[in-house]
């Protein structure tokens, strides 16, 4: 049966002492909000596409030092699950421009450089998309090794606790600014609640703590949606830490 971690549970998740559990965060962040639109939050800004089905994918480097004997990314992990909902990590090796990913995914949960050169991070940003260049799924933004989106999928036989959320605005200008971020909940049927609407200025981060956090059930999509920005060329970061722990 699924029983509520409290505190102390969770630092020894950490360290790996209770089994059958985890830690998972998934760092959001979106460089360009504007306004008249929500934007959920990721790298690539607008809304992130959900794929409909499994799907053949690809990476693509926009710089050619990302290849094996480069200085810049070499490999990199995906982290996705399958058709089933299962958790499948695949190690890719890049080659300066598109490689194809050998099995196909219906969810890309993150991706990392796994190795690199003299530059020790990638020079470019690396792409996840559909095969034949078609649609962008995931990003690893030039220089950050890592990418930058809040949206992760429950695995099958899992579930998730949200137990702290970081809302902030970054390189803020003169004239002082606010905004709205909801959670997103969506299930494998497609459609989604935003339960929670959250408001911050720029003053300072807000965080957001919860024991027991906000639970999200197997194979249902959760992620962070910037609803409202007071002014253009908003830069914000919309961060998650949970606990996933198996369901028997």
């Amino acid at each position: 049966m699924q029983t509520t971690l409290g505190l102390g549970d969770v630092i020894d998740v950490g360290f790996g002492i209770i089994g059958n559990a985890r830690r998972v965060t998934a760092l959001g962040a979106n460089p360009d909000i504007d306004t008249g639109a929500a934007e959920d939050m990721w790298s690539v800004g607008g809304l992130y596409q959900w794929m409909a089905a499994p799907t053949s994918i690809e990476v693509f480097s926009s710089n050619a030092n990302d290849t094996a004997a480069g200085t810049g990314a070499r490999s990199i992990i995906i982290n996705a699950l399958d058709a089933n909902y299962n958790e499948v990590a695949q190690t890719i090796t890049l080659n300066g421009g598109t490689v194809a990913v050998p099995s196909q995914v219906l969810r890309i949960n993150s991706a990392l450089i796994a190795s690199a050169g003299s530059g020790k991070i990638n020079a470019g940003d690396i792409v996840i998309r559909d095969a034949g260049a078609g649609t962008t799924r995931a990003v690893i933004p030039a220089g950050y090794g890592i990418t930058r989106q809040s949206q992760f999928t429950v695995p099958a036989g899992w579930t998730l606790q949200v137990i702290s959320i970081l809302l902030c605005f970054n390189r803020v200008a003169a004239s002082s600014r606010f905004g709205t971020f909801a959670t997103f909940f969506q299930s494998s049927a497609g459609f989604y609640r935003m339960p929670l609407e959250i408001t911050i200025s720029d003053d300072s981060p807000y965080r957001h703590d919860g024991i027991p956090g906000i639970t999200v059930t197997e194979k249902t999509d959760f992620g962070m949606r910037c609803t409202f920005v007071s002014n253009d060329n908003s830069d914000a970061t919309a961060a998650w830490l949970g606990i996933m722990r198996k369901n028997t």
